[in-house]
């Protein structure tokens, strides 16, 4: 006999079987990679765009002396030519307590602009037997961003020359790492080549990012048998990776970046004697960062000087000068004076 059939064909007997429901495993799946793929999107724009996150310039079409709160008589405008033909502006400041001869010097200079030294104005534009601090800035603004720092160097006696870096202030170009690098060793070389300051008069100060600069062409000048006479770092890392480390734990810092300002491999090549500075308040450059790089320090500078380190309580990233001011002076005076590069009874003013 035949079997019975419902009406929808099935056999008398047999249960529709129902309909399983789609998976639930694509949707988990799902949500697991978009964390996942916004991480890696994260590390692509880290990569590609980090330059743009290291360097924050100010720029403007021409940055003039008259601009800044030196006047003519003791500060003029210098240019060197970079190894890829970009001409570079920077300052050049005089001591507060300069010469007649040499303030009648810039004044022959701010009435011929053309005249590119002192020589040529009868005259000398640098002191061969007075300091020089080759100033290198920190990630932003531009030189006239420093004329506080500028005075408290002046007020020490010291000249003063601070370039911009390419792409910063009235500079051509984009600023990077080995480019800058190349820069500041065509600083350098004006410096001790055609305006003929020795090697032995002349202080690196860094500030920040500047250090790392600063670091660097200390570490070739010491490597050249060539030593600057000090090297003066202010809030400055260890390396650019591992104070990036420090605000972005949950990146691989070490491995995205190019731009790396390793200071602490390149300060064991250093020679000259070093002083650091570092606010205990830094939210930017932790003071822990300083303290790493001092480490790395040689015990002694081929002079037998000990390296220093100035710990200044309350005070953070950029307000170094405005807190303390006085400290600041007074260590870099008494450094200045351990060099031999200041007189022991010349006390810096305080403004």
């Amino acid at each position: 006999m035949a079997e019975l059939q419902n009406s929808d064909g099935d056999r008398a007997g047999e249960r529709t079987q129902p309909t399983p429901e789609p998976s639930t495993g694509r949707g988990v799946f799902r949500l697991l990679c978009l964390p996942l793929l916004a991480y890696v999107a994260v590390l692509i724009l880290v990569t590609v765009f980090q330059r743009r996150l290291i360097y924050h310039p100010a720029t403007a079409g021409a940055i003039e002396i008259s601009d800044s709160p030196f006047s003519a008589e003791r500060a003029r405008t210098v240019t060197v030519t970079t190894s890829d033909g970009l001409v570079l502006r920077g300052w050049h400041v005089l001591p507060n307590n300069a010469s007649p001869e040499r303030t009648a010097v810039f004044r022959q200079l701010a009435e011929n602009p053309a005249l590119n030294t002192g020589q040529e104005a009868g005259g000398t534009a640098f002191d061969g037997t007075r300091v020089v601090v080759l100033y290198f800035c920190g990630n932003g603004g531009h030189r006239a961003y420093r004329d506080d720092s500028i005075r408290l160097l002046t007020n020490c006696g010291a000249d003063v020359v601070i370039f911009d870096y390419r792409g910063y202030g009235d500079n051509p170009g984009t600023p990077a790492a080995e480019d800058i690098a190349r820069d500041v060793r065509v600083q350098w070389d004006w410096l001790t080549g055609q305006e003929q300051v020795p090697a032995g008069k002349i202080v690196l100060f860094g500030e920040s990012l500047g250090g790392g600069v600063a670091v660097r062409l200390a570490a070739e000048a010491c490597a050249d048998e060539a030593p600057p006479a000090g090297l003066i770092l202010r809030s400055t890392f260890s390396s650019l990776a591992s104070v990036g480390a420090v605000h972005f734990p949950w990146l691989p810092v070490r491995w995205l970046l190019r731009e790396r300002f390793d200071s602490a491999a390149r300060l064991p090549h250093v020679t000259c004697p070093l002083l650091q500075i570092h606010g205990d308040r830094d939210d930017i450059v932790p003071l822990s960062e300083g303290r790493l790089l001092a480490t790395h320090a040689p015990r002694t500078s081929a002079s037998g000087i000990p390296p220093e380190f100035l710990t200044l309580p309350g005070v953070g990233h950029n307000n170094v000068t405005s807190m303390a001011r006085r400290e600041v002076s007074q260590a870099v005076q008494q450094f200045l004076q351990r060099l031999g590069l200041a007189e022991s009874d010349e006390k810096s003013s305080v403004e």
